[in-house]
């Protein structure tokens, strides 16, 4: 908006000698409908990741924020599920399985919603594939065996299941998506360095 005033909050995770450098640059755009739908999508999930934030500052014992961390996780978990479910009339897109995983980790992390985190990250998981994003489906199944990891064992929650593996007991199916995981991520670390020896 013309004239307005505009604020960013920069916060580290790092040790306190860490150092860095951040760039920002403001570009005005035309105006165009498709322009203003990707313009809100960015919003709402800058609006998700802010909620996001102020759930990880109150857990890390940051000043006193006016909302708790339970309820900005949730918050953000609800804005991400938002974004995902209007793009995915769409089809699979990257963006798409962001918004998922995005999902998916808000869920564990802060709400510890074991079966909808699953859930959100087969979600992601399947979305990646789509996209041909092989290393962020690797990141994606790992959380969904995490998640199916704190379920229930009672759980009726069927993500990570394969068809294939009918009789595959929770455990056993949690057991095969970490090894799967772990392998795709030593295969990506060995193709990343070029060291077979890794």
């Amino acid at each position: 908006a013309p004239r307005a005033q505009y604020f960013l909050g920069i916060v580290g995770k790092e040790h306190g000698t860490a150092q860095g450098r951040v760039e920002l640059r403001a570009v005005v755009l035309g105006r165009n409908a498709e322009l203003e739908r990707c313009i809100a999508f960015q919003r709402a999930l800058a609006t998700a990741d802010a909620l996001f934030a102020t759930g990880q500052s109150v857990t890390l014992g940051e000043p006193a924020s006016a909302t708790d961390a339970a309820s900005a996780y949730k918050g953000s978990a609800d804005g991400y599920a938002a974004v995902a479910a209007t793009l995915a009339a769409a089809g699979p897109s990257a963006l798409l399985a962001e918004a998922e995983h995005a999902e998916a980790a808000a869920l564990y992390w802060g709400v510890q919603d074991w079966e909808g985190s699953c859930m959100a990250a087969e979600r992601a998981m399947l979305s990646y594939d789509r996209t041909g994003s092989d290393y962020a489906a690797t990141k994606a199944k790992a959380l969904l065996a995490a998640a199916l990891m704190e379920t229930a064992p009672t759980t009726k929650a069927t993500c990570g299941a394969s068809p294939q593996l009918a009789t595959e007991s929770r455990s056993e199916r949690v057991r095969r998506l970490l090894a799967a995981a772990a392998d795709q991520h030593h295969q990506h670390n060995r193709q990343r360095n070029g060291s077979h020896g890794q």
